[in-house]
């Protein structure tokens, strides 16, 4: 597979995008392992939890309850975004629903998750968090959510500023957009070139630059609130 990477915006795109896309992404692929119980909930001591590390309250039981434990990413990006247990999350590209499945038993009422190759849609039984096998661009409803994640998805697409431009119709004003990617013209990328494990061809389309994002957002009416940089060892 050949890329090419702009000079303006330092991004890598493929040089042509396959026609099938749907064969890159096997029943066994990484983000369809596992699909959440259909009576997944949360218990009222993970929610005391949850609410002491998000909003502070609960404080000596929070407290308690949270002595030892090691506070994931997931559950910072809600903080970092403010999101409230009541508010619509939405995650773009979500597999099987990892990430909701934690949101879910940590109280979150209002959760959904798409992705256009899905294996099997899901619906949890209190209809707290639905996974639907279902495009970006698909719309059925006019929906719009308090809070938009894309996990290591935005990268499986094409036409960046249509993504953008359907992303503004559904992150709703004041609200916040996460995009979680490979970044172009990190240490990694440069010191590896093609051995870089983020190119993941033929999968990964285009392989955004911190530039381009800003770009992208600049051009969208989306503001660059924070970069954060979280990659693990798995890209040595």
């Amino acid at each position: 597979n050949n890329y090419y990477e702009c000079p303006d915006c330092e991004s890598l795109q493929i040089e042509k995008v396959p026609d099938d896309l749907s064969r890159y992404y096997p029943n066994n692929y990484y983000s369809f392992s596992r699909q959440p119980d259909a009576d997944i909930d949360s218990t009222y001591l993970r929610k005391i939890k949850s609410g002491y590390l998000l909003y502070n309250k609960n404080k000596i039981a929070g407290f308690l309850l949270s002595i030892g434990y090691k506070v994931p990413e997931y559950t910072t990006w809600l903080k970092t975004a403010r999101v409230k247990y009541d508010d619509a999350v939405l995650d773009i590209g979500s597999g099987s629903g990892d990430i909701l499945a934690h949101y879910c038993k940590s109280g979150f009422a209002n959760l959904q998750g798409i992705d256009p190759f899905l294996k099997k849609e899901f619906i949890s039984a209190n209809g707290k968090l639905r996974l639907l096998k279902k495009s970006l661009f698909d719309k059925q409803a006019p929906e719009t959510f308090d809070f938009v994640m894309l996990n290591h998805s935005f990268e499986h697409m094409d036409e960046p500023h249509a993504v953008f431009r359907r992303l503004a119709e559904l992150v709703k004003p004041g609200k916040v957009l996460l995009i979680r990617i490979p970044v172009n013209k990190s240490f990694a990328s440069e010191k590896y070139k093609t051995n870089w494990v983020d190119w993941d061809a033929p999968r990964h389309l285009i392989v955004h630059s911190v530039k381009s994002m800003q770009q992208l957002a600049a051009k969208n009416n989306f503001e660059v609130e924070q970069v954060v940089y979280d990659s693990t060892a798995f890209q040595f």
